[in-house]
């Protein structure tokens, strides 16, 4: 199985895994054969990119760091509660605690999965996507960190609703595609005033979470907004949440921009450490980040090409690949595992894109 862009997906192939529509709803199944009415329907919906199968690959599982189950009825359950929060209704903590308990639970269950799925979603659920990823990634790195329960449940809703104040931002602003004028970015960069407000706002929410939706824009050197805090003036969980919240921004479509690859992903964190990020969340989030996720096509400095197969948590450029062609371009008969890690003579060169 690998991730393409929607571009490239023809009439014929197998979908690798189910897509979603906005509501939760399947738009389609995992093993349907894509027509071009099934096509259609993904572009209208805004899907940019899904996971096919293909023949060398078929048997490579692509685990998800927290179950498909849960992901959902947090998507579901996020957007009834901002639903709420627009028409003046205060936040629910039982939904909350459903969504926050299930998360940290999967992710205590297997805390040494890497992120090696890229989560696909309609252009409409970008908000709702985006927060729950950004509660997941934050939850995984607070592990990392050895949080306790306390700590993880308080970050984990932080990161949730980091970008709440949102709800009060013009849509147009929000959804523009163009360069914002000076007057919209600064309209935009309101919105951490907005969501301490609303969260702090709410007795159920730790003043610490408040803090996140506050300060996830602050930059470790000094230079972020809205107070211009610096280093250990940032709260933990917002340095935190900043990292994991910018990931997630690079590595989904939005109206502005396609997404960025894994590797320039991490390539942009990396540049940004002790600028924009606390260098010592960059690293402990980048141990469990395959910059090569399960799937990639990559070619090797011998020539010969092959799929990721696994990848291992601290060790993320040097996963084992299952070679299925020669240096020459030609398909092998019977393809082989090699895994970098105890092949030091071999790395990855490029990722094979097409």
């Amino acid at each position: 199985m690998r991730l393409i862009p929607i571009e490239k997906a023809r009439v014929g192939m197998i979908l690798g895994k189910n897509i979603y529509g906005t509501s939760g709803q399947v738009l389609l199944n995992e093993g349907v054969k894509l027509t071009e009415k099934y096509l259609s329907l993904l572009a209208n919906y805004g899907v940019s990119s899904l996971y096919i199968k293909n023949s060398p690959d078929d048997d490579i599982v692509i685990d998800d760091i927290v179950s498909e189950k849960t992901r959902l009825l947090a998507l579901n359950t996020t957007r009834k509660i901002v639903d709420k929060i627009k028409v003046g209704s205060g936040i629910d903590a039982k939904e909350v605690k459903l969504i926050i308990d299930n998360i940290i639970n999967d992710i205590l269950k297997n805390p040494n999965l890497v992120i090696n799925l890229v989560d696909i979603r309609s252009a409409d659920d970008y908000l709702f996507g985006h927060s729950v990823n950004a509660a997941v990634l934050s939850t995984l790195v607070g592990v990392a960190f050895g949080y306790n329960q306390t700590k993880l449940y308080n970050l984990a809703v932080g990161a949730l609703f980091h970008d709440i104040g949102k709800i009060k931002i013009n849509p147009e602003i929000l959804h523009k595609t163009g360069p914002l004028t000076p007057e919209e970015k600064a309209d935009l960069k309101k919105h951490p005033d907005f969501g301490f407000d609303i969260l702090r706002s709410n007795p159920d929410i730790s003043l610490l979470s408040a803090h996140v939706a506050y300060q996830h824009h602050e930059w470790f050197d000094g230079n972020g907004y809205p107070r211009g805090l610096k280093g250990e003036e940032i709260h933990h969980f917002a340095r935190i949440v900043s990292v994991t919240q910018t990931y997630d921004f690079l590595t989904s479509d939005t109206p502005q921009r396609a997404r960025y690859s894994t590797s320039e992903a991490v390539e942009y964190l990396m540049a940004c450490s002790g600028s924009m990020f606390d260098p010592e969340v960059v690293r402990t989030f980048l141990s469990s980040v395959a910059i090569y996720p399960v799937g990639t096509q990559v070619q090797l400095n011998t020539g010969d090409s092959g799929i990721v197969v696994k990848v291992y948590k601290n060790y993320p450029t040097r996963p084992v690949i299952r070679i299925i062609r020669n240096p020459f371009g030609i398909k092998i008969d019977h393809s082989y595992e090699v895994d970098l890690l105890d092949k030091k003579t071999l790395f990855i060169t490029r990722v094979i894109e097409d």
